[in-house]
């Protein structure tokens, strides 16, 4: 069973041929949460005004490692799964719309500009 992410108790199954009194897509679930950064740092090869330096930088996805959870289950008849969370967005293989970037990644470079 998953977190629940918002009160199922005022929901109810409508008698059938009649309509609810809740509007289409009220409910936004979890969104994306990311936090990217970027250290760098220009070293100079020769006198001060050459235009040949040495960078190096460290990037960070996802720095915090904040995991994306999916949307709450939004089917009344799936009982006690109703409105909870069971798992987090899967990772983007084929250019979907999942996660770009599940998890911490860094990387350190470093160019040559001359």
């Amino acid at each position: 069973m998953g977190h629940p992410w918002f009160d199922t108790t005022p929901f109810s199954l409508e008698p059938v041929g009649t309509f609810g009194n809740v509007k289409r897509n009220f409910l936004h679930g979890p969104g994306f949460n990311y936090t990217d950064m970027t250290f760098f740092k220009d070293f100079p090869m020769g006198h001060a005004d050459s235009p040949r330096y040495v960078e190096v930088r460290l990037e960070a996805f996802n720095v915090f490692n904040h995991p994306n959870f999916a949307q709450p289950d939004g089917s009344i008849l799936d009982g006690p799964n109703f409105g909870t969370i069971s798992n987090v967005v899967s990772p983007v293989a084929d250019g979907g719309n999942g996660d770009p970037q599940p998890g911490r990644a860094v990387q350190l470079a470093g160019k040559i500009y001359f």
